[in-house]
Parts: C-alpha cells; structure tokens; sequence
C-alpha cells in the first residue's frame, strides 16, 4: 500500500520538476507553450507610421516610422525619435508581446520607468481602446529631454506603448493629444476595435 503511494507522489514531484525545469522558463522569456500565444495579425509594430502633419508645422521634414529593436520576451518592438529645437521632443515606443499576460508585466515595467512625480492632468487626452492606462505629465527620468515631459502607458490586448512629449505647456499638449488620438484610431482600426 505504502510503495503505490510513494510511487504516484514521486510522478507528481517528477512532473513539477519538469515543468519547472522546461515549461515555465519558456514561458516567462516569452515564448508559447499550449498555444497560448496572441493572435496572428495583418501587421507588425514596424509598419505604424506618425505622418507629419501630426508634429508642428516646419519643424519635421518627414514621416517617422517605427525603427526596429528586439527583446527576448518580445515578438515585436520598435520605437519612433523625433526631435527639433536641438534636441529629443517625442519618444514613443511600441510593443507586441506574444501573451496579454506578458504584455501586463511589460506595461508596468513602462509605468515605473517614465516619469518621477507624475501628476494628472485633465488636458491630456485618453486611449480609449486600452486595456490598462496610465497619463500624467512630469519629470522624465531615462530620457534627455527638458524639466518636463507629459506621458502616456497603455496596454491594448498583447501591445504595448509609451509615449513621451518634451514639455508640458499648451503646444505640447495639444501634440500629445494628437498623437493619441491617432494612436486610438490607427491600431484600433488595425485590431478591429473600432470600425
């Protein structure tokens, strides 16, 4: 009686431990086991594009589009740079996790790392297709950018995306309302979410 319980208990160690060994470290670098991966979609991050028209008038001379960056726990990530003035004005990074769950982590990783005393500010405008979201306008913390710089961390399904604007006056402002705003219709329309 004794050794069939020993045996099924030594199964069930035997188990855990290559679960541990093999399954759950692939699944926290990202990848996908039992097929619990995002969907497969008609885009990647590197083809969103910012026209021009978004940014001051005279100040960018072309469109931006998301450069290419890579990451172990990432199917996709990129990020886009614009600046004048003598300096970085607009930094917004993108990401596609190959889970929602992962796309979380990665979300409040993006949150702790922007902005030291970040305040609310009612002017800024919202993502409304996000999952989680976070704005509010402060100093930034790894980017070389002025005294002050209003952001926004939002998580839709398994992307992810940062966005920094240089300043916090009207001008800057009205930019970061309108690159999100475009943000809430170009990948609500890529993921079907709105029409």
């Amino acid at each position: 009686m004794t050794l069939p319980i020993l045996s099924v208990f030594g199964v069930i160690l035997l188990s855990c431990y290559l679960f541990m060994i093999f399954v759950f470290p692939v699944y926290m670098i990202g990848l996908c086991p039992f097929n619990i991966c995002a969907p497969k979609r008609s885009f990647t991050v590197w083809d969103i594009t910012f026209p021009q028209e978004l940014f001051p008038a005279g100040k960018v001379n072309k469109d931006y589009q998301i450069h290419t960056t890579s990451s172990p726990s990432t199917f996709e990530q990129g990020w886009v740079g614009v600046g004048w003035d003598g300096y970085s004005q607009v930094f917004i990074d993108f990401l596609r996790s190959p889970t929602e769950k992962r796309a979380e982590y990665w979300f409040d990783r993006y949150l702790s790392l922007e902005i030291e005393e970040r305040t609310k500010n009612d002017q800024l405008h919202v993502l409304e297709i996000a999952d989680q979201y976070d704005s509010g306008c402060g100093k930034p913390r790894n980017i070389e950018m002025m005294d002050s710089a209003c952001t926004m961390t939002a998580r839709v399904e398994e992307y992810v995306i940062a966005v920094t604007v240089n300043g916090s006056d009207e001008e800057s402002i009205a930019l970061f309302n309108r690159l999100v705003d475009y943000i809430n219709q170009d990948i609500g329309k890529r993921l079907g979410i709105i029409e």
